[in-house]
């Protein structure tokens, strides 16, 4: 679930420190091993409680989509607790979870488990955070640029994706077919170089939707 607009770092960074927040003895455990191969120390957390209780120094957070769900509060807590970048994972991922999540403030969404060049990505994406306001600043203009370009209907139809609705609930919404919404939709990430539902809520998101 990573958006196509990261920005590359001038020079490499130090890896950073993963802090996985997964009540899931056996998944957190596996998730930590594939950080731990790839270079990047894994701390390991049995919930928020946990995690409130030894508040991470540094790194960033990855809370699986089972500890943010009860509440939607809960994911604007642990960001508060961890005063660091964090993403929501899941091995099923649902559009309007990533919705909630990304509305709620987490930086990215992933889809676990991830392939070794979206792995590679992510972490570049989290590392980069490093020199957040100027980044954020021109995320936010390409965003916004890119959503300019959509025609009126493209935009009611990013709307109903925004909302977490289908093609279904959308022609409903905006009374067309729904192949003609399917076909709408594609252009519109054809435009953002969204590669789905999910890259195109981050891009709207970047954008300023949902403030």
């Amino acid at each position: 679930m990573i958006a196509k607009m990261a920005l590359k770092d001038e020079e490499p960074m130090r890896r950073s420190k993963a802090h996985i927040v997964d009540r899931e003895p056996s998944r957190r455990a596996s998730v930590a091993r594939t950080f731990m191969n790839r270079g990047v120390h894994a701390e390991i957390y049995d919930g928020i409680d946990e995690l409130r209780a030894r508040p991470p120094e540094k790194g960033f957070v990855l809370a699986h989509q089972s500890e943010v769900e009860e509440q939607p509060s809960q994911l604007e807590q642990i960001i508060e607790i961890a005063r660091a970048p964090v993403s929501v994972y899941s091995e099923d991922p649902i559009l309007k979870k990533v919705v909630e999540a990304m509305l709620a403030g987490a930086i990215d969404y992933w889809k676990w488990p991830l392939s070794d060049t979206e792995l590679e990505e992510a972490l570049s994406n989290i590392e980069a955070r490093g020199n957040k306001k100027g980044r954020q600043a021109l995320k936010r203009t390409e965003a916004r640029k890119a959503i300019a370009t959509l025609s009126k209907r493209e935009l009611q139809v990013l709307t109903g994706v925004f909302k977490g609705q289908t093609a279904k609930q959308i022609s409903a919404d905006l009374g067309s077919k729904v192949r003609t919404i399917e076909i709408q939709r594609a252009t519109l990430y054809k435009k953002l170089n969204a590669q789905s539902a999910s890259d195109a809520v981050r891009i709207a998101f970047l954008a300023g939707w949902g403030e």
